[in-house]
């Protein structure tokens, strides 16, 4: 493994870390906002998570993998956790960001636009 598939590695670890941490708040009010809003919010959060798995593994089958799994086992830690809750959209929102994120950074790569 290259250093630039290792950083991006750790990369991935960090920011799987800080997914973990930001699940482990109680938030009041988080369960109202809207569905569009937190569609969004995990579209986003799992599409950057699906370009560093890429990024590390250069290979956007695992990569989107690593994502979905990730969100299922965030949902299922989210059960857990007070004034949050298990919700199937989100893994939707997760799965879909993830497959984005992959294939973004699979293009990307593919066309030497990033190392």
């Amino acid at each position: 493994m290259n250093n630039l598939r290792k950083t991006y590695l750790l990369l991935m670890l960090f920011y799987m870390g800080l997914i973990f941490y930001l699940s482990s708040i109680s938030i009041p009010g988080l369960i109202e906002n809207s569905n569009f809003t937190k569609f969004c919010l995990h579209f986003f959060e799992f599409s950057l998570l699906g370009f560093l798995a890429f990024k590390s593994a250069s290979n956007y089958k695992l990569s989107f993998l690593i994502g979905t799994l990730y969100g299922i086992s965030d949902e299922i830690h989210q059960y857990f956790v007070p004034l949050r809750v298990f919700d199937i959209f989100d893994i939707f929102a997760d799965s879909l960001g993830s497959l984005i994120g992959s294939l973004v950074a699979y293009k990307l790569t593919k066309q030497k636009m990033i190392r």
